[in-house]
Formats: C-alpha cells, sequence, structure tokens
C-alpha cells in the first residue's frame, strides 16, 4: 500500500491518507487496496469513483493508531475478497517496495487479485529492473490485468475495474447502481387478482451450540504414521460473545519454535508464522478459514522468571499462553494430550514407562495413549527458552530450548458460531 523500501521508513514517515471516505473493513466482502504512497493522488480518485458505487474499499486510511501497522495490513489483506495493485512507471525505478509484501501475502492466502496499469507498462525495460523488481514483474504478469491508461476520467477508470470486478467474481454485481424507476402517469387500473394464501416461512435453524468441553470436527490434516488425512477434533475451551475458543484434541505435529536458537518472542518466532501460513491453509478450506476470527493475543512476561514476552500480536492460530493454559484447564491432567503417529514420525518425543518412573512423570492418558510435550506462546527463563506443557500436564516455566526439536505443538483459534 506504499512505496516505502523497509517497513521501518514506513512507520517512521507515514503521514495520513484520506481519498474522501471512511476505510471499511469487512471480513470476507472488502477490497483491499495496494498501491504506492508517491500514486496517491493517481489513486484518490479512482477509489473514491469505486466507493461511490458501494464497493466496501479499505486502504491505509483504515490503520488504527496503535496497533501494529503490519499486522493491521496482514489481517486486511487475509480478510479481503480481492486484492486490487495498482501500478506505476514510478513504482517498478525503485529497489523495491512494500507493496511486494502484500502480493505474498495474497498469493499465500490464495486471494483473487486484479492488476490495474495506471500507465503504459507494455514496453517495459526490464533490463533496467532492480532484481527484486524484476522477479516481482514477472509474477504479476501472471495475474489478471486491467489497464486505464488510455481514460481521461477517474470515473471511467473506476467502471473499467468495476466491469473487471465482476469479471472475476461475479459477486461484486450487487454493486451495480440500479436505474432510477420512472414514475408512470396515470397508469391504467389493474384487475385485482386472487392471491392464494401462502405457507408461514419456517424459522431459521437455530445456531450450532457448544459447550465447554466439546469434541468437534473442523478441517483435516495428516494424522497416520505414513501421512494419512483425517478430520481434526478440537476441544471446546470457551464460549463467549458469538465464538468459540478451539484447541486440537491431540498434538498434531512437531515443529520446532523457533528455526535456530537465538532471542525470539511469539511475534518473531518460525512457529507463529507456521501456524498462521502453513498450517492454516492446508488444514482448513476457504469458506472454513473464513469462519476463524483474527484476535489480539496479548504476550505477557514470563510470571516467575519476568522474561519479556515482546508485543502484542494480531493471530489467526496461535499457541496458548501459560495464563490460558492454566485457565482453560482444570489442573494437570486435563493438560495431557496424546500424540498421533505423524507427530511421533516427526520427531515428537514420546517417554517409555521405565524412563518416566524414573523421573516421576505420568506419560499416558487413562486410554493408555502416550503423552507429549507442546509449546506455549509465552517466553521460558531466557529470551531463547520457550514455556511449554509436560508431557504430565505440568507447565515448568523455564521452558526449553525454541530450537528443541522433539516438542508438540497443539494450535488454537476463535471459531465464530
Amino acid at each position: 500500500m506504499n512505496g516505502y523500501n523497509t517497513a521501518q521508513e514506513r512507520k517512521d514517515t507515514m503521514p495520513r491518507v484520506y481519498f474522501g471516505f471512511d476505510a471499511q473493513s469487512v471480513p470476507g466482502e472488502h477490497i483491499f487496496l495496494s498501491y504506492s504512497r508517491t500514486d496517491t493522488e493517481r489513486v484518490k480518485g479512482i477509489a473514491l469513483e469505486l466507493h461511490k458505487l458501494g464497493l466496501p474499499i479499505w486502504y491505509d486510511d483504515g490503520l488504527i493508531p496503535g496497533n501494529i501497522w503490519e499486522d493491521e495490513i496482514y489481517d486486511n489483506v487475509t480478510q479481503s475478497r480481492i486484492t486490487i495493485f495498482l501500478l506505476t512507471k514510478e513504482l517498478f525505478r525503485r529497489d523495491k517496495s512494500f507493496m511486494q509484501n502484500e502480493f505474498e501475502c495474497a498469493v499465500d492466502f490464495r486471494k483473487s487479485a486484479l492488476c490495474i496499469w495506471l500507465d503504459d507498462l507494455g514496453n517495459m525495460d526490464c533490463s533496467q529492473l532492480s532484481r527484486e523488481m524484476y522477479k516481482w514483474w514477472k509474477k504479476l504478469e501472471k495475474l489478471h490485468s486491467i489497464e486505464v491508461y488510455h481514460l481521461h476520467s477517474d470515473k471511467q477508470k473506476a467502471d473499467e475495474i468495476f466491469r473487471g470486478l465482476c469479471r472475476a467474481d461475479r459477486k461484486f454485481t450487487q454493486y451495480a447502481p440500479k436505474p432510477e424507476s420512472k414514475p408512470i402517469s396515470n397508469p391504467a387500473p389493474q384487475p385485482v387478482k386472487q392471491t392464494q394464501p401462502t405457507k408461514p416461512t419456517p424459522p431459521p435453524a437455530p445456531r450450532k451450540t457448544y459447550r465447554v468441553g466439546d469434541r468437534i470436527p473442523f478441517g483435516q490434516y495428516p494424522q497416520g504414521a505414513n501421512g494419512e488425512v483425517q478430520p481434526l477434533m478440537w476441544r471446546v475451551l470457551a464460549v463467549e460473545n458469538g465464538r468459540a475458543l478451539l484447541i486440537t484434541d491431540k498434538l498434531i505435529d512437531c515443529v520446532r519454535y523457533n528455526e535456530v536458537k537465538t532471542d525470539v518472542t511469539w511475534k518473531t518466532c518460525t512457529l507463529r508464522k507456521w501456524m498462521n501460513d502453513d498450517f492454516i491453509s492446508k488444514a482448513f478450506n476457504s469458506s472454513q478459514q473464513a469462519q476463524i476470527v483474527t484476535v489480539t493475543n496479548p504476550n505477557a512476561d514470563n510470571p516467575t522468571y519476568g522474561t519479556r514476552g515482546g508485543n502484542a500480536t494480531r493471530d489467526r492460530i496461535f499457541a496458548l499462553s501459560i495464563d490460558e493454559a492454566e485457565k482453560y484447564f482444570r489442573d494437570e491432567d486435563d493438560r495431557m494430550a496424546a500424540v498421533t503417529e505423524y507427530a511421533k514420525k516427526h520427531g515428537a518425543l514420546i517417554l517409555d514407562d521405565r524412563t518416566a518412573k524414573e523421573y516421576g512423570w505420568k506419560n499416558s492418558l487413562p486410554t493408555g495413549e502416550k503423552t507429549g510435550w507442546w509449546w506455549l506462546r509465552s517466553p521460558g527463563n531466557f529470551s531463547n527458552n520457550a514455556a511449554i506443557v509436560g508431557l504430565d500436564g505440568v507447565i515448568p516455566q523455564s521452558g526449553f530450548d525454541v530450537n528443541s526439536f522433539q516438542v508438540a505443538v497443539r494450535p488454537a483459534f476463535w471459531l465464530n458460531l
């Protein structure tokens, strides 16, 4: 949505942009406008004309002061119905653009995209482009594009873009202006038709209700030793405000908290990226993803050691914190979880009975299934350690090294009911 080369440069120099209307964030419906700040004046009139058509438009006037800028833009890309990239020659003369990040986000979440050429880019001299911009140019060439540089008015350009939106997604036709009906003078009397009594419309089916402790299927994921895909079972931890907090019933995979041992927080660790990129796209289809709520997660310091938890994050999928693991489970036994064969194959450690007895740990459920360790998002006793839930359900707040390879994952999320 801007032409700054770095996120920090963007934060430091971000003035307000106002297109004459408030940005609208309507999950699953709004259009995300991605453009370079240097092209603001060229984009403003087009955006206003699109708004006049009734289209829900999100642009960076919708950034909320105090929120994390990158996370908020990321959320609005992933929740959009379609992303429009407004492209100019000036944009491609620089080494790189933050718009590339928005493009990659849209691609990762399989969002429909539309390229709008505000300049004649058909004769682009690619030899003059930076390596980064050339790679991006080749990706953009594969997307559906609309040329509006030859049109003289913003309204003409907006009308052409609107027709392109309707070709890409017929649902946008609902926003087309309705022709005004002309009053009929002295209409001829019409015969009164005998109407048949109509049957009352049945009330809508009641919304599905969940109770804490319920197990529900949602999505699918490999669970067998040979990667057999099966429905994912989730446990309901809380129900409030028309949504439910779910966590996987079992430990479903084995993923490091961070690929290398270094000082990290939940915001910067690779496990967060895995959950919100790899896992979500693998486990859920688009309609299921639309039911997953994006929430602001506080990341408190370690309650025992005071290790910094870092800034709040905007997440769709996340690991529980120490506080949440203590709040939503009754006790240690309730926090114990079995490990899928798929997670075991990927390295999740399962202790045998002799070793567990030697250390005085429980290592199995009443069903006989062996349990495992699972990551929490809170820090451990140092910034290169992360908290875990032990195989016996105890939370040793010192945690494990962030690059430990034998700890499993138990994703959680809020589901719209």
